[in-house]
C-alpha cells in the first residue's frame, strides 16, 4: 500500500511537471497555424521574386525579360535545394496590350501562368488544343467564345481555349479561394486596384507574349505540419536562398541581381515567440505550483510508510540506526516505485497533451525537456523522502509518533504562510517584456498554495475526530464499530486520499478559470480595438 501510494503521488508530480512544457510548445504550434491560417497560404511559404512583382519599384529596377527569368530558374531550384526546401514551383505574368482602345490608353489582358490554376475556376465552356482562358464578364464584354481568336495590338493573335467564371465577383467585397488569395491584386478591382482582366495562360504563351515579366518561384511548404521548431528552420533556410552576390543589382554578371525572398514566416514566429512567452509565464507558475501541491502527496505517502513500518523502524532504532540512515532507507525503499510513477506520468504527459492541448504537434526537444524537468521533480522528491523520514524518525527512541503529529499542521501553516508572503512581495503591477503583457507569477502561485494549505487543514479537521468517534460509536452495533475504527486507525491514508483528490481537482479547476479568463479579455480586447477585414478593405479603398 505504501510503495502504492508513493508511485501514484510521484506519478501526479510527473505528470504535472511534464505538461508545463509540453502545454507551452502545444500552444506555440496552434498559434503559428492560427497566424497562417488567417493569410493566404502563399504568404507563409518561401519565395523569390524578380523586381517586377514589385509594381512599386518597376521603374527603378531592370526589366526582366522572359529570358532573363529562364536563365534564373535553375539557379533558384538549385537555392532551395541547397538549403534542403521543397522545390519551387514557379508562377509567371505579364500584360499585354489588345487591339481595343487608344494608343494613349490600351486596352491590356493580363495573362498568369501558375500551376493547377485551371483545377481551381470553375470552366464554363472550352475546346481542345492549347490556348488562353477568359473571364466569362469579359469575353462577353468582347462577344468572344471559345475557338476565337483574340488580337494583340503586336499583330499577333491568341487563340482562345476555354471561359472560365470571373473571380471577382463583388468588386472589393469579393472572397477569393484559398488559391486565388495570393493574387487578389491580379483580380479584384477597387477604388485603388484597377487590374487588366486575368486570363490564364501557359508558360510559354506568357514568355512569347511579354517584353516584361513578374516570375515568383515558390516552395510549396506545408505550415499546418510543421512545428514552431520546424517553421523556424525553414524561415532561417529561406533567408540564406540567395548569396548577396548574386541579388546585387550592380552586378551584370549575375542573372539573379535584384531577386529578394518573401514570405511572411519570419513575422508570424515573431509573434509565435510572444504568444510563448505570455502563455508560458501563468503556465510554468501553475505547473510549478503543481509540483509544491504534488510534494504534499509526496510527504503524505512517505509519513503513510513510516506508519506501516512502525513495527521495523522502532527495531532498528532501537538498536542505534540514527534518523540519517533510517530516512536512506526509506529513500532506498521508495525510489524505484517513484522512478516508475515519474516514468508513466511523463508518458501520460506526452500521450494527454497533444490530445487535450490547442496542437497535436509539439516542438522536437518539447519530450526530452519534459523528460529533464521530471528527472529534477524526482530528485527533488527524494531529497523530499530523505528529509521526511529523518524528521520523523528524529524523535523515534522516545516515542515514534511524537513527531509525526506536528508534520502536518507546520505544512499547513508553511503553506498558507508561503502564499500570504507570495501575494504580498508581488507586484500587481503589468510587466513588459518584448511587447508582452505579463502578470507577476507570484500572482499565479499565492492562490495554488493557499489551496493546498486549505485542503491539507480540511483534511486534518475532518481525520481528527475520528479518535473520539471510535469511542462514541462503540454502542452503535458491530459494523459501525468497526467502520469507525478502521477509518480512526488509518486517518493517515484518508488524508493522503482526501488531499490526492482534492488538490488536483482544484488544481484543474483554478487553470480552467484562468484560462477562460485570459480568453474572455483577450475575446473583449479584440472586438473592442480589432478592425475587422471588410473595414481594412474599405479604408485602403
Amino acid at each position: 500500500m505504501a510503495l502504492l501510494a508513493v508511485a501514484a503521488a510521484a506519478l501526479v508530480l510527473a505528470l504535472v511537471v511534464a505538461a508545463g512544457p509540453l502545454f507551452v510548445s502545444s500552444v506555440g504550434t496552434a498559434g503559428l497555424h492560427a497566424a497562417a491560417a488567417k493569410e493566404c497560404v502563399q504568404d507563409n511559404q518561401i519565395s523569390v521574386i524578380n523586381p517586377q512583382s514589385f509594381p512599386l519599384w518597376a521603374g527603378f529596377l531592370p526589366s526582366q525579360t522572359p529570358d532573363a527569368v529562364s536563365r534564373a530558374d535553375p539557379l533558384v531550384h538549385d537555392a532551395f535545394a541547397d538549403q534542403g526546401l521543397p522545390a519551387p514551383v514557379i508562377s509567371t505574368y505579364t500584360a499585354v496590350p489588345t487591339d481595343t482602345g487608344s494608343p494613349a490608353q490600351p486596352d491590356l489582358l493580363g495573362l498568369l501562368a501558375t500551376p493547377g490554376a485551371l483545377e481551381h475556376v470553375t470552366v464554363l465552356s472550352r475546346v481542345p488544343g492549347e490556348g488562353i482562358y477568359l473571364t466569362d464578364t469579359y469575353a462577353a464584354d468582347r462577344g468572344l467564345q471559345a475557338g476565337d481568336q483574340l488580337s494583340l495590338s503586336s499583330g499577333q493573335r491568341l487563340r482562345i481555349a476555354g471561359v472560365y467564371s470571373d473571380l471577382d465577383t463583388a468588386s472589393y467585397r469579393t472572397v477569393l479561394p484559398d488559391f486565388w488569395c495570393h493574387w487578389r491584386n491580379l483580380i479584384v478591382s477597387t477604388v485603388s486596384n484597377q487590374p487588366p482582366p486575368l486570363a490564364l495562360a501557359d508558360p510559354a504563351i506568357v514568355a512569347a507574349q511579354g517584353a516584361e515579366v513578374a516570375a515568383e518561384w515558390t516552395s510549396p511548404i506545408d505550415v499546418d505540419a510543421l512545428t514552431v521548431a520546424e517553421a523556424r528552420a525553414a524561415a532561417t533556410a529561406g533567408d540564406r536562398l540567395l548569396s548577396p552576390a548574386q541579388t546585387d543589382e550592380d552586378n551584370p554578371g549575375s542573372v539573379v541581381s535584384g531577386y529578394a525572398e518573401r514570405t511572411n514566416l519570419d513575422f508570424n514566429l515573431t509573434q509565435t515567440d510572444k504568444l510563448q512567452t505570455a502563455v508560458g509565464t501563468p503556465v510554468l507558475a501553475i505547473a510549478a505550483a503543481g509540483a509544491v501541491l504534488s510534494m504534499v502527496l509526496v510527504t503524505g505517502a512517505v509519513l503513510f510508510w513510516v506508519r506501516r513500518r512502525r513495527a521495523e523502524l522502532t527495531m532498528l532504532s532501537a538498536r542505534g540506526v540514527g534518523p540519517a540512515a533510517l530516512g536512506a532507507k526509506a529513500v532506498a525503499e521508495l525510489a524505484l516505485p517513484a522512478a516508475v510513477g515519474c516514468a508513466v506520468g511523463w508518458g501520460l504527459g506526452l500521450w494527454l497533451v497533444p490530445v487535450l492541448g490547442p496542437s497535436p504537434l509539439t516542438e522536437p526537444g518539447a519530450p526530452g525537456r519534459a523528460l529533464l524537468a521530471v528527472g529534477v521533480a524526482l530528485l527533488v522528491s527524494l531529497v523530499v523522502m530523505l528529509v521526511v523520514a529523518a524528521v520523523a524518525l528524529g524523535e523515534h527512541r522516545v516515542r515514534a509518533s511524537s513527531a509525526l503529529r506536528f508534520v502536518p499542521p507546520l505544512m499547513v501553516v508553511g503553506l498558507l504562510g508561503a502564499a500570504w508572503a507570495l501575494f504580498d512581495a508581488a507586484d500587481s503591477s503589468r510587466l513588459i517584456l518584448l511587447g508582452v503583457y505579463r502578470v507577476d507569477p507570484a500572482l499565479l502561485l499565492a492562490p495554488l498554495l493557499a489551496l493546498a494549505g486549505v485542503v491539507l487543514a480540511a483534511a486534518l479537521l475532518v481525520a481528527a475526530p475520528l479518535g473520539r468517534a471510535r469511542v462514541a460509536t462503540r454502542r452503535r452495533g458491530f459494523a459501525v464499530f468497526a467502520a469507525v475504527n478502521r477509518a480512526a486507525a488509518a486517518r493517515g491514508p484518508l488524508v493522503v486520499v482526501i488531499c490526492g483528490l482534492a488538490v488536483p481537482v482544484g488544481l484543474a479547476v483554478y487553470a480552467a478559470g484562468f484560462t477562460a479568463s485570459t480568453q474572455a479579455t483577450v475575446t473583449a480586447k479584440t472586438e473592442i480595438y480589432a478592425v475587422p477585414r471588410s473595414r481594412l478593405i474599405c479604408a485602403s479603398d
